[in-house]
């Protein structure tokens, strides 16, 4: 159980994590911007890791990340 200083965020990922496993997920992969500090601090700290770059992979410019667990 999560304690209650635990941030929603963290309590959405790991509820939805959990679901997802529940229902016989092998692997959750995570994408965000390489900008995007919070999100990347917030996944690793639920146990994703830095997979891989995908560059333009999206219409924007920007480059993502792949975070499985």
């Amino acid at each position: 159980m999560l304690c209650a200083h635990t941030s929603l965020a963290t309590k959405l990922v790991s509820a939805a994590v959990q679901r997802m496993k529940e229902r016989g997920a092998e692997e959750v992969v995570l994408e965000t911007e390489v900008t995007n500090k919070s999100a990347l601090r917030l996944y690793e700290n639920r146990g994703f890791v830095r997979e891989k770059r995908l560059y333009r992979f999206y219409p924007v410019s920007y480059t993502h990340l792949a975070l499985p667990t």
